[in-house]
């Protein structure tokens, strides 16, 4: 029984590290999740996705609105609307509180 306990607890620690996210698999995470959040859908395709930072853990990733070629706004700027970081080994989301200067969990408000 311990045996069988412990080729499971390998198994599991395998399957992690093989399934972490490489940089294009988090970006595209953080995409499908914004195209099903309520807050993010309204703004359809001029929304754009920059890799800021690429630690082991995870991957800080800014979420820019695109202005021009069919997106409203001034095609000489691209404000950032958010900062997210996507967790490497879960594909957990935290989204950055500039109120409280730090990342908190994020799950995407889908009600609307």
């Amino acid at each position: 029984m311990a045996l069988t306990v412990l080729g499971a607890v390998l198994a599991f620690a395998a399957f992690t590290s093989a399934a972490s996210l490489d940089e294009a698999g988090a970006v595209n995470r953080l995409q499908q999740e914004l195209k099903r959040s309520a807050d993010y859908r309204a703004h359809g395709n001029c929304l754009s996705l920059l890799v800021e930072e690429s630690e082991p853990a995870f991957f800080g990733i800014a979420v820019y609105e695109k202005h021009g070629d069919g997106c409203p706004g001034d095609p000489a700027t691209m404000p950032v609307l958010d900062r997210f970081q996507v967790d490497a080994a879960t594909g957990a989301l935290r989204r950055y509180d500039a109120v409280e200067d730090r990342y908190a969990d994020w799950v995407p408000d889908k009600a609307r």
